[in-house]
């Protein structure tokens, strides 16, 4: 077998289906516009690929894209090309006939007519012949007719050949040589029943058998240029068998996994053997009665597989068109992909990159790998590129390594900067092996940067200015820094300053405050240091500003100023709190001095601050001691609601009450 190792490189992806090539040039993948699926034929001259979808025949181009669709509605079962290339043949069941379409024009030319009853599943062309296979009428009873296309008035000659009796329309392989030789597989039944003829010839079977036990589930059959051989691809096996047409002898096989359900012959005798199982469905290609293969191609995803009956090659042998049925574990519809591979007659490699999924910045990347040239490991000196990309940027870097005597490569690299890298091993081939590529990420993290921000407290009065310092430690080439100021309570971020830390690592900008701010340091990072923000929330004091009245004198004692009532006069209050705090907590506080300490007599309740933000009392004094110092203040209570300001007091105003 042909060593591809587990890690191979994703080339091309579409949905969730990835193809890994080893040995193609290119490979190229389109969503194609049917619903179902069962047979693809190529018809290269054209530039058309002939999808069979159940009740249509799709045509698209080479790459896939829509051109139109021809039999809709009509119960479209199997197609098949002329020998020239001339004419498209579809199995109407609906219509019990089979039409033929002009590959130049895209229009019937001819519709064949088998007879009431008579519904044809799939169809031949051989030696100037059409051969139909069909159910006759009869419950559990298939036949296989002819039309004479070269006649005028081509007649419908049923049951135009013998051999076993057919309980459903057996599938039709033809030589694509047109030598006479075609294959009839009945697959309704395990084990299968199958005839091979010559029908140049005879109608009599070349060989046959009706308990087939070399096949137990049919899936696709192709016939060798010549008509010497014909290919099976049965579910059950593990393995693409060929057969002698003459004898139904088992002459080899090719080695393909579980589950064969697609086969396809080039004009040059290339095999191309398809698998569809979903947990590894896959494409092995080989020289005619080859045992290795010499092109391998693995199909990973989710529940990706090779559609039965869904490769065919290119008249020249250079490209070679999959198709592929995504299955959807939520509906029961399939979407089906075409992949076109540039198939090289080149010897299949496979390259491999291994290392560390992390690295610190600053530090080596050690990286290994391997080259394989066919089976076996690459010769030492086989020169492999490693490129070097760093996710966002355009620019890459390349470095050169060749292969020791065991196959492996190495590469130490110190990336000069944090992020995602990707390192892509490439060997380039040259005429005798394929091309191979692998990557491998490697995410480089970065250094962390000190990084805070001063205020120099943490409360402050009102429209006080606050100086605040950012501090950036070391770092590799950035040394800006931007300082920001968030007020409590809004969602707006105010840039206050950007600049150039200075040669102690700060930068300094003032701010008056009104209201509780958060103030933030922005680093945004370089080279070796990660991008890094700092935050230091600082509150700020409502204003309570507060006035007296009713007082009859003043009085200066100690340096305080007193201001003086008659025990009958009413002490009047006036209070402003900035900013508005319409609705919230205002109190007044009242002390008196004695023993050497003031001592609080009163706190009122709360008042409630008026829509300009005021609040006013008239105090009674009469149970005043006489000649004793008292002074008041109002206290502002924030809301629990309010975070945009500290609670505050206004300052003392001092009296005295005499008689």
């Amino acid at each position: 077998m042909l060593l591809v190792p587990a890690l191979v490189s994703a080339i091309g992806t579409l949905g969730a289906i990835a193809l890994p090539v080893a040995g193609a040039h290119a490979d190229t993948v389109a969503q194609l516009p049917v619903t179902g699926f069962t047979q693809i034929v190529a018809d290269t001259a054209h530039h058309h690929l002939f999808l069979g979808s159940l009740d249509a025949v799709v045509v698209t181009d080479l790459a896939g894209a829509e051109v139109t669709t021809l039999d809709a509605g009509e119960g479209v079962a199997g197609i098949t090309l002329s020998p020239d290339g001339s004419t498209l043949y579809v199995a109407l069941t609906a219509e019990d006939a089979v039409s033929a379409v002009s590959t130049a024009t895209l229009t019937q030319t001819a519709l064949y007519q088998l007879g009431s009853g008579n519904a044809p599943s799939w169809v031949a062309v051989q030696n100037g012949t059409l051969w139909v296979s069909y159910r006759n009428g009869t419950s559990g009873d298939s036949s296989i007719g002819s039309f004479d296309t070269g006649a005028a008035d081509a007649a419908f000659v049923p049951q135009a050949l013998s051999g076993p009796r057919w309980s459903a329309p057996p599938s039709l392989s033809a030589d694509p040589d047109d030598s006479g030789m075609l294959v009839a597989a009945d697959g309704s039944g395990s084990p299968i029943t199958i005839a091979t003829y010559n029908v140049a010839a005879s109608s009599s079977p070349l060989a046959q058998s009706s308990n087939f036990a070399d096949c137990l589930t049919f899936q696709d059959a192709a016939v060798t240029p010549g008509g010497a051989q014909v290919v099976l691809a049965c579910a059950g096996d593990a393995n693409h068998y060929r057969y002698d047409t003459a004898s139904l002898t088992q002459e080899g096989d090719y080695a393909s996994g579980i589950y064969p359900d697609a086969i396809a012959i080039a004009p040059d005798g290339s095999v191309a053997a398809g698998t569809g199982n979903e947990n590894a469905s896959a494409i092995y290609v080989y020289r005619p009665d080859g045992t290795t293969p010499v092109n391998t191609y693995q199909f990973t995803g989710s529940l990706p597989r090779l559609a039965p009956r869904g490769l065919a090659w290119s008249a020249d042998g250079t490209q070679l068109f999959a198709v592929i049925q995504q299955a959807s574990i939520m509906t029961v519809t399939n979407t089906y992909y075409l992949h076109i591979i540039q198939y090289p007659a080149l010897t299949a490699t496979a390259v491999g990159l291994f290392g560390p999924s992390t690295a610190v910045i600053g530090s080596s990347v050690t990286l290994a790998g391997y080259l394989n040239l066919g089976a076996n490991a690459a010769p030492a000196g086989i020169p492999v590129t490693i490129t070097r990309t760093l996710a966002g940027s355009s620019t890459s870097t390349q470095f050169g390594v060749t292969t020791a005597s065991d196959g492996s490569i190495t590469l130490t690299d110190t990336p000069a900067a944090w992020g995602n890298y990707t390192y892509t091993a490439h060997y380039a081939g040259d005429a005798t092996y394929a091309p191979a590529t692998y990557s491998l990420t490697v995410t480089i993290t970065p250094l962390q940067a000190t990084l805070t921000v001063a205020t120099g407290g943490t409360a402050f009065n009102y429209d006080s200015t606050i100086h605040v310092t950012a501090h950036l430690g070391t770092t590799d080439t950035n040394r800006t820094v931007s300082v920001y100021a968030q007020p409590f309570g809004s969602a707006t971020k105010s840039l206050l300053k950007t600049g150039t830390v200075d040669s102690n690592g700060n930068l300094a900008v003032s701010y008056v405050a009104p209201h509780s701010t958060t103030f933030s340091a922005v680093f945004t990072g370089d080279a070796q240091y990660a991008s890094r923000t700092v935050a230091q929330a600082v509150g700020v004091r409502a204003r309570v500003a507060l006035t007296i009245s009713g007082y009859y004198a003043s009085k200066l004692i100690s340096g305080t100023t007193y201001r003086i009532y008659h025990r009958t006069a009413h002490l009047g209050t006036g209070v402003t709190v900035t900013p508005n705090k319409h609705g919230e907590c205002l109190k007044l506080e009242i002390q008196e001095y004695y023993q050497g300490a003031w001592h609080v007599k009163m706190i009122t309740g709360c008042g409630h601050l008026n829509s300009s933000s005021k609040g006013s009392w008239a105090l009674t004094i009469s149970q005043a001691h006489l000649n004793s110092p008292y002074r008041i203040r109002a206290d502002y209570i924030r809301s629990s609601a309010d975070t945009s300001n500290l609670s505050s007091d206004s300052g003392w105003q001092y009296f005295l009450v005499e008689k």
